[in-house]
This record gives structure tokens, C-alpha cells and sequence, in this order.
């Protein structure tokens, strides 16, 4: 006797909240001018709760099960952040883990190396530098 299964559930599109759209309008020409930004960001997976200061390039959605909107951008550490053992690189914030958001008036002037504007995780991209 065969045992009853559930359908697997489809995978559902991520419905983008009103704080998620706020964001997008703010950070998006602050993307697009190349000005640096700073927020408070909240990362529970790697326990590294705090100020993050950043070369911000683009903001999508991810394709993943767990379609989250994430904004992609050239992190710098602080000195103690540094002292620390955190370094300058690519990172991914998941924009609902984002607040305090303050864009600075200091610009970058160029792409790191490994920056793609079409990233290919992400289903939409809505903007990029």
C-alpha cells in the first residue's frame, strides 16, 4: 500500500515589503552616484551584529528557496574591525536586516575586481552600478 505524500509545495515568488521598497528608493541612486553608504546590520548566521560601511553596486533578489532581496557591495572594515579579522570584500545583506541607513557624502571611484552587474542569483535586479 502506497503512503499518501504531500505535493511539494511550488516555490513562491518573494513578495517585496513596503520597508524592502523604501530601501530600494533610497539606496538605488546612492548606487547609481557611487556615494559610500553606511547602516546597521544585523547577521545572525555569523554573529557580526554592527556598523557596516560599504562601496555599494547592486540591489536583486535572489532566485533561492528563501528569495530574499539582498544589496551587494565592497565592504570596509573599520581598524577594529580589521584588528578583529575582518577584511575588505564582496558581501551580501539581506535588505530586511538592514536599518540606520546613512549615505556619505565620500564617493568610490571604481569597480572591485569580481563585481557582475548581471549577477546571475538573482531572478531581478533592480538597480546596479
Amino acid at each position: 500500500m502506497a503512503k499518501y505524500r504531500e505535493p511539494k509545495k511550488e516555490l513562491q515568488p518573494h513578495v517585496i515589503t513596503l520597508y524592502e521598497r523604501e530601501l530600494i528608493q533610497l539606496l538605488c541612486p546612492a548606487i547609481k552616484s557611487h556615494h559610500l553608504i553606511k547602516f546597521w546590520y544585523s547577521d545572525t548566521e555569523q554573529d557580526f551584529e554592527g556598523w557596516r560601511f560599504i562601496e555599494p553596486h547592486l540591489i536583486g533578489q535572489t532566485k533561492f528557496k528563501a528569495a530574499n532581496i539582498l544589496l551587494s557591495g565592497w565592504f570596509l572594515p573599520t581598524t577594529e574591525e580589521m584588528y578583529s579579522g575582518h577584511m575588505e570584500k564582496w558581501g551580501n545583506y539581506i535588505l530586511d536586516n538592514v536599518s540606520k541607513v546613512e549615505i556619505l557624502p565620500e564617493k568610490f571611484t571604481y569597480t572591485r575586481i569580481g563585481y557582475n552587474s548581471r549577477d546571475s542569483r538573482m531572478t531581478t535586479i533592480y538597480c546596479a552600478t
